[in-house]
């Protein structure tokens, strides 16, 4: 059974909210805090939610928002659309990478290019892929040396503006490669045909994602202290032991994958379980946050270069960092309310360009 597509689901707004404020403060913690290797206690309980996981979140929902559109009119013009956003986000995506090199535009670029040809599959495809995505980038990794393009010290990609170099970021080895992140999105098109106003689904999300998401830490912090002791850890040193088994987002192995789709899963089904509770004007400012996601997503980036450039990158404890994330946080929520959600420029450029053209009266 699938939602009435007719009407916005305000739900998915919400956790757009809950994925912008994830960014702001991961990206807040690795920009201007102290290295992640230095973060205990609760500083570490925080960078461990939100890393990665924002950006999956943000992903799956493209895909659910796609998978509606497309059930409410898969015509030639909506297809156009999407192909048009495609061009349009991607473009954005590689101006984006200059600075960024976190970006997951171009990711929902081409995500949105295939999106009319993926939505024509069955549940039970779509599934399977979810599913041969995840799987099949260990192989791809290990194929291609992972790691050799890139000077962590500086977060530089060797020969990025290369084609091969750039397909191969694009495709495997980058911060959010399509192998294996686009299997959040197509999970998105899979969930877009559940029946999202039935009280029982958003309950049944919300617990998938917390039992999804407890497994897969339980799970990787097992077998990661088992492979240290083992033979495994001996020749592979700890280093390469974590990078495989654990559930950091660099590089996006299979636990990590499991570990953000249960996040995913968490705050999609809880910003409908709990949106339907908060009180009518945080819910509305909620709303039309996630309506500016685009402006939010691509105005923190900025503002958080900039003040690396004016000399603050690395230089702030965790605690001010994630206290410069919560002040930017509040001012969209502020100011997205004000607006009462209405089209900033740039999601009225992306409305601009992709909307349908006129055809010519013959």
């Amino acid at each position: 059974m699938t939602s009435n597509p007719s009407e916005r689901l305000h739900g998915i707004d919400v956790a757009r909210t809950c994925a912008i404020c994830g960014m702001f403060v991961v990206h807040a913690l690795l920009v201007l805090g102290p290295p992640s290797s230095g973060l205990s206690g609760w500083e570490r309980i925080v960078f461990n939610l939100t890393e990665g996981r924002a950006a999956a979140t943000f992903v799956l929902l493209a895909g659910l928002g796609v998978g509606q559109l497309l059930s409410r009119r898969e015509t030639t013009d909506s297809r156009r659309v999407l192909w048009r956003r495609a061009l349009f986000l991607g473009g954005l995506g590689v101006l984006n990478l200059i600075v960024w090199p976190g970006d997951i535009l171009r990711l929902y670029g081409v995500a949105l290019l295939a999106a009319p040809w993926l939505h024509r599959w069955s549940s039970k495809a779509l599934s399977g892929l979810v599913a041969a995505l995840i799987l099949t980038f260990p192989l791809a990794a290990v194929f291609v040396d992972w790691d050799a393009r890139w000077d962590w010290a500086t977060l530089t990609y060797r020969g990025l503006w290369t084609p091969s170099g750039f397909a191969l970021n694009l495709v495997v080895d980058g911060f959010r490669p399509l192998l294996p992140w686009l299997a959040f999105f197509v999970l998105g098109l899979r969930l877009a045909r559940l029946d999202w106003r039935d009280s029982a689904t958003q309950r049944q999300m919300l617990w998938a994602g917390i039992c999804l998401f407890v497994l897969s830490e339980f799970v990787s912090a097992g077998l990661v202290k088992l492979a240290i002791q083992s033979a495994m850890g001996e020749r592979l040193g700890a280093n390469v032991v974590t990078a495989l088994l654990g559930t950091h987002s660099l590089p996006s192995m299979p636990l990590f994958m499991l570990s953000a789709l249960g996040i995913a899963s968490l705050v999609l089904g809880g910003s409908f379980v709990l949106g339907n509770h908060l009180p009518r004007r945080i819910r509305e400012a909620l709303v039309s946050t996630g309506r500016l996601a685009l402006t939010w997503y691509l105005g923190h980036v900025l503002l958080l270069v900039g003040l690396a450039v004016a000399g603050y990158g690395n230089r702030l404890s965790a605690l001010a960092a994630m206290g410069v994330a919560f002040a930017g946080f509040a001012g969209v929520i502020a100011v997205s309310y004000l607006r009462g959600g209405a089209p900033m420029l740039l999601e009225r450029m992306l409305r601009s360009f992709s909307a349908p053209r006129p055809q010519p009266r013959s």
